[in-house]
């Protein structure tokens, strides 16, 4: 059902009133962050300070994705998805039809890395109520050395952990299951992401949705390697 103009906007408006300065401050300072990280990673590449090796592999496998072809990355010599199998990679391919500059990884990886906010928020307030210890929460999310050091080390896409993690926390305590299942299941994108899965699950009580996922997270290595070692012989045109 279409939700009408003044309705949505009588609902932005009364979003806007409830914000306090500590709402203000947290969006302030993740934007920022966010701008910062961005801009940092793509003037060090531009200015060859980022590893050929390791960004190279990425940018190529998901240029070839976009082009239609197999992503058998040359500078390993197999399929992208031979070397792990991560698929959270492909959202990627569209946004090469529009933009094609080797920049766009960097600048997606900080935005990743930025939207953690939204989640530790969440979280925080639904914990401990006030806005101002969110905002703290916030504030020691973006100061913490991993997340930097995470986004100036090259492109990589365990980069998406930070938010996916957070999200799955914050759904598991408010029992929000849906949300929960998806993100614990876009965790299963990178392989060495199953432990995060298993850890996750075994944390958030007895009920069958963390049981179900638990064991899935310890079976997906076993059935992902496969598709691992067959992708690394993987040599179409």
């Amino acid at each position: 059902m279409a939700i009408a103009p003044r309705e949505l906007l009588a609902t932005v408006r009364q979003r806007v009133s409830g914000l306090t300065p500590w709402h203000v401050a947290a969006m302030a300072l993740s934007v920022l962050y966010t701008v910062w990280l961005a801009l940092r990673t793509t003037r060090d590449h531009f200015g060859l300070g980022t590893s050929a090796y390791d960004f190279g592999l990425y940018d190529q496998g998901v240029w070839l994705l976009s082009q239609g072809r197999a992503p058998f990355v040359t500078l390993m010599g197999r399929n992208l998805f031979g070397d792990h199998t991560s698929f959270i990679l492909l959202p990627l391919v569209p946004l090469y039809w529009v933009v094609s500059s080797t920049g766009l990884l960097f600048v997606v990886q900080a935005l990743v890395l930025g939207l953690g906010v939204i989640p530790i928020w969440k979280a925080t307030r639904e914990l401990l109520g006030e806005p101002s210890y969110a905002c703290v929460a916030v504030i020691a999310y973006l100061l913490h050395p991993a997340l930097t050091y995470t986004g100036r080390e090259n492109f990589h896409p365990d980069a998406a952990l930070a938010p996916l993690i957070a999200w799955a926390i914050y759904a598991a305590l408010g029992y929000r299951w849906r949300q929960y299942v998806f993100a614990v299941l876009k965790l299963s994108t990178t392989t060495p992401c199953s432990l995060c899965r298993f850890s996750c699950s075994a944390r958030c009580g007895q009920s069958r949705v963390c049981k179900s996922i638990c064991v899935s997270g310890s079976l997906w290595p076993c059935s992902s390697r496969p598709w691992s070692r067959c992708g690394s012989g993987l040599h179409f045109p």
